[in-house]
């Protein structure tokens, strides 16, 4: 097995030059072959639906020694371009390599293998740099967050955010072609812009003066008919003779005062309820706090 990965590496072509393999064979701690012999003659028949009966014995035999010596109980963490990957990571790699060896009849030449491999690489780099700018974001703003954060500090806080993302794409994204990075570097500035456009949406709901001219105008009327019908029921302000009109001015601005208060608090309601929400949210903490608080003094 080592002679025939190493006849592999040394053969060279126009198409499959030996600087590909050799920055293939750079990429990877640790590279080993592993020959397995024909599954047998059912298994490349179009009928055939994956019996295992079918499969030859000794194939299957070998492939459990293969499958036992890669994820047994030794198993160590498999390192690409001198980092360790993750199981999300190493499902992305073994996704491509198949898709690879699925996709022709032949050995893969080198540089459709490096093309595999720079394309998992490129695939794992976007999702790094994404749950790291959605981490920190979350962390400051998101949707466990009730606090509402000024657009100079969340966008400096966006800014430095997406600038630590894009530094660990470019520390992971370095295999392959320079337009396929490029390509991939693009979707994470886009998916960044997708995700800070919520969470500036997200932050802007819990301003709490966010469209407070829509509620301004009410509660001023709401306010002034208040007044106008405290003045109406003032028995100096009103003769006996326009005692009938003073009633009924007092009635009518009630009327508006309570129809505009209740208008306030119907559009009001998400941000009631929000409100509601966080002190629920923080009452078990305080409680909590109190609780330790007297436990201290009683000791």
């Amino acid at each position: 097995m080592d002679a025939y990965l190493q006849d592999v590496i040394d053969k060279g072509s126009v198409k499959d030059l030996r600087q590909t393999r050799e920055q293939i064979l750079s990429c990877f701690q640790k590279v080993r072959c592993f020959i397995l012999p024909h599954p047998g003659l059912e298994v490349p028949k179009r009928g055939y639906s994956g019996e295992v009966s079918l499969i030859n014995p000794f194939f299957r035999q070998l492939l459990n020694h293969y499958a036992r010596e890669v994820f047994g109980p030794d198993l160590e963490p498999k390192r690409i371009h001198k980092r360790d990957l993750t199981a999300p990571e190493l499902r992305q790699y073994v996704l491509s390599y198949v898709e690879m060896f699925k996709s022709g009849t032949r050995f893969p030449e080198a540089q459709t293998m490096l093309e595999a491999t720079a394309s998992a690489n490129n695939q794992n780099a976007l999702q790094l740099a994404l749950n790291k700018y959605r981490g920190e974001m979350d962390a400051y703003c998101g949707p466990r967050t009730y606090e509402y954060r000024k657009v100079d500090l969340f966008l400096a806080h966006h800014r430095a955010c997406k600038d630590a993302a894009l530094r660990l794409f470019n520390s992971t994204a370095t295999i392959g072609r320079k337009a396929q990075v490029k390509e991939f570097r693009g979707r994470v500035l886009g998916e960044i812009e997708d995700l800070f456009l919520r969470y500036e949406e997200a932050n802007a709901n819990r301003n709490p003066f966010r469209n407070f001219e829509y509620y301004a105008l009410p509660l001023l009327v709401a306010a002034l008919a208040f007044v106008l019908r405290w003045v109406a029921d003032l028995e100096s302000s009103c003769s006996l003779e326009r005692r009938y009109l003073c009633r009924s001015v007092s009635n009518a601005m009630g009327h508006v005062y309570v129809f505009l208060v209740t208008f306030v608090l119907i559009l009001s309601f998400n941000r009631v309820k929000m409100f509601v929400d966080y002190v629920r949210q923080i009452m078990p903490v305080l409680l909590g706090m109190d609780r330790s608080h007297m436990h201290l003094k009683t000791a």
